[in-house]
């Protein structure tokens, strides 16, 4: 009875976040339907010039709380984290999955040391077998300080050795990754709707 009242609140509030990002969406690109621009590359093949935007000096711009990265080079970073995730993931590697993460991480529901989050995967990997892991529809944005916050559907099927069978969970996910000198760790990880 607590797991679905819990699964249920989960989705609910999955629910609630894809909500209030539409309709954040919705607002982004109302606001950007009324400037008119055009990118070079279409100025060229229309034989128009691109338009200048006009600012007003002293008028102090809003400031958005994130943006979409769509820099290749961030990009490839960030597919690569979900990669090498993937990979360990398959593969049963506890110190590789582990060391994805920072130390501490928030992990779903609360906050694990490198140590507790290790004997969580070793544990993990000590009644299951992965047979299939990968991540699909990944949507990362850049926050003001340097953190993406990466929106993505996971896909794991497993071989529980205990109840001798596989079960398939697809779970949408927000991972909060930082940048370091070896690509992105994660720094949170939050469970926002399951399939």
């Amino acid at each position: 009875m607590q797991n679905n009242q819990s699964k249920i609140i989960i989705g609910l509030l999955g629910a609630i976040v894809l909500l209030l990002a539409t309709v954040l969406m919705i607002f982004v690109v109302k606001e950007d339907s009324g400037k008119k621009s055009v990118s070079p590359v279409a100025a060229e093949t229309k034989k128009e010039s691109p338009t200048e935007e006009v600012r007003t000096v002293g008028k102090e711009e809003p400031k958005t709380d994130s943006v979409r990265v769509t820099d290749p080079l961030k990009s490839a970073a960030i597919e690569s984290f979900f990669q090498r995730y993937s990979s360990s993931n398959k593969e049963g590697l506890v110190e590789e999955l582990t060391g994805l993460y920072t130390d501490p991480s928030f992990y779903v529901k609360r906050s694990y040391s490198r140590d507790q989050l290790r004997k969580i995967i070793a544990d993990f990997f000590g009644r299951t077998r992965t047979i299939d892991h990968y991540f699909t529809n990944l949507v990362a944005y850049e926050l003001q300080n340097g953190v993406i916050s990466a929106y993505v559907s996971e896909t794991q099927e497993t071989y529980d050795y205990k109840y001798d069978k596989n079960s398939k969970a697809i779970v949408y996910k927000n991972f909060h990754l930082i940048p370091t000198n070896d690509g992105y760790k994660c720094a949170a990880q939050y469970q926002l709707a399951t399939q």
